[in-house]
C-alpha cells in the first residue's frame, strides 16, 4: 500500500480493500509546490478531457470528502454498481497545502455515500498501476461476489486479470477503466489479485502489474 494511499484513506475515511501494485513508484510530495493544472493535464487521462456529461455527476450527498464535482466522470457499470472517477484535494505527505489526488469511487443502490477504491497523486504512480483493488460481498451461503477494479493510462486497449486461484479474464478498457467480476468461496479481507497485464491495441504487453 502507497503512502498516498494510506493518507487518502484517512482523508476520505472510506477505504475499502484496495489493491497495491508492486513496483519502484513513489507518490508526489515532499513539500514540493502543489499544482496548479486541471486534472486532465495532471494525469493525462482521456476521460478527463472529454466534457462532462450529466450521466457523469455523482451527487453531492454521495461524493467523497473534499471531492470537485466539475472533475467527476462515470467509469463504468459492473452488475448493481457504478463506478466513477473522482477527484479531490488532499494533503499528502509533506506537502503543506491540498493537491489533486484521483480515485475511484464505488457506489452501490441505495448508498448513503461512494466507497473509495485506490487513489493516485500523478501521472506516474497511474502508470505504474497503483490505482486499482477490489470489492466483495458475501451471500448468506457464504459465497463471495468479488469485483476487480482499476484504472490505466491512455494506449491500454484491453486488459488481463488473474486471480491467485489462477482464474483469469481478459476485457477491454474502457474511458481508461477496467472491471471484472470475480465469484466463488474465500475471504473477503484476503487480497485476491496477482497480476494485472496491459495491452495495446494490438494486443501487445505494454505492463504487467503484479500484486503483492
Amino acid at each position: 500500500m502507497t503512502a498516498a494511499w494510506r493518507a487518502l484513506s484517512a482523508f476520505v475515511g472510506l477505504a475499502t480493500l484496495a489493491g497495491c501494485a508492486g513496483g519502484g513508484d513513489h507518490p508526489a510530495g515532499g513539500g514540493g509546490r502543489p499544482t496548479r493544472r486541471a486534472p486532465a493535464a495532471t494525469f493525462g487521462l482521456s476521460v478527463l478531457r472529454r466534457p462532462q456529461t450529466r450521466a457523469d455527476e455523482l451527487p453531492g450527498a454521495l461524493s467523497p470528502a473534499g471531492a470537485q464535482p466539475r472533475y467527476t466522470r462515470l467509469l463504468g457499470r459492473l452488475a448493481d454498481r457504478r463506478f466513477y472517477l473522482v477527484t479531490v484535494a488532499a494533503r499528502v505527505g509533506r506537502s503543506r497545502q491540498p493537491q489533486p489526488i484521483l480515485l475511484i469511487a464505488e457506489l452501490l443502490p441505495h448508498a448513503t455515500r461512494a466507497i473509495s477504491i485506490g487513489g493516485a497523486t500523478s501521472a506516474r504512480e497511474i502508470r505504474a498501476g497503483h490505482v486499482g483493488g477490489t470489492s466483495s460481498t458475501r451471500s448468506s451461503s457464504g459465497s463471495y461476489s468479488t469485483w476487480v477494479v482499476g484504472l490505466v493510462p491512455d494506449g491500454v486497449a484491453r486488459v488481463t486479470v488473474e486471480i491467485r486461484s489462477g482464474e483469469r479474464q481478459t476485457l477491454p478498457a474502457t474511458r481508461n477503466f477496467f472491471a471484472a467480476a470475480f465469484r466463488g468461496r474465500g475471504d473477503a479481507n484476503a487480497p485476491m489479485l496477482r497480476i494485472v497485464t496491459w495491452h495495446d491495441a494490438r494486443g501487445r504487453v505494454v505492463k504487467a502489474v503484479r500484486y503483492p
